[in-house]
Parts: C-alpha cells; structure tokens; sequence
C-alpha cells in the first residue's frame, strides 16, 4: 500500500505509549475538497491533524508519523478511558458530509479505506 507524503502536519506531539495504540477512528472532513482538507490540518493554526485522509479517488495521505499523537480526537473518552489521541489512529475521510447534503462516499475511497484499517488493524495487533 502506497501512502502520499507531499502533505505534513505539524500538528503532533508525543504519545504516552508508542506500543499501546487500540483504537481506528474515522472521522469525514466537512470540507469541500480534500486540498482544503489538507490545507487545514497541515496549518499550525488550525492545531488538529490525523494520520491519514484518504481522498474520493482511493489516495491516501500519510499526515502524521503513526508513532507521533495526531490531533484529530480532541478531548474524548471512551469506556471511561481518557486521552484518545494516545491510543489512536485517526484517519480522515474526504467527504463535505452536511455541507453537501451527506454526499455519498465512491467506491475507490471505501476500498481503499477497508485496505488501510485491514492493514492497521494487523500491525498493530487491534481488535475489533
């Protein structure tokens, strides 16, 4: 699995524990087009980020280090444990979502996500 890395965020910082990652969370853009989506999570102003979009034509941009802490979860818990962004890895979906009626999500990007999260979930050992 090819990843683009032409786009970086500076937007990262150092997880709790590199080894301890049991979450995939996928989140839509709400943007227009995936270059605003880039523009805006590789802008230190914005201060969030993800490890990956993958775009409406299956490409997907490797944003962050999987090592590093993207800023794509804010601050959550789930099942009373806190600081999700430690514990995962955010992917971004290129999708304007209710900006454009809930548009309907092609193919090639569906494909290409299934790739990515059968492909995390094994390097790094994540259950279902």
């Amino acid at each position: 699995m090819k990843f683009i890395k032409t786009y970086k965020s500076p937007n990262f910082n150092t997880r709790k524990d590199p080894k301890k990652i049991k979450y995939i969370i996928i989140h839509y853009t709400a943007m227009l087009s995936d270059l605003e989506a880039l523009k805006h999570m590789c802008s230190k102003s914005s201060k969030v980020s993800s490890h990956f979009l993958v775009n409406k034509a299956g490409n997907i941009y490797e944003l962050v280090d999987i090592k590093k802490r993207a800023w794509h979860a804010g601050k959550s818990y789930w099942k009373n444990t806190t600081d999700i962004n430690s514990l995962s890895i955010g992917i971004e979906i290129d999708n304007s979502g209710h900006l454009n009626k809930f548009e309907k999500y092609p193919k090639k990007q569906i494909d290409s996500l299934i790739k990515l999260v059968k492909k995390l979930r094994i390097v790094y050992k994540i259950s279902r």
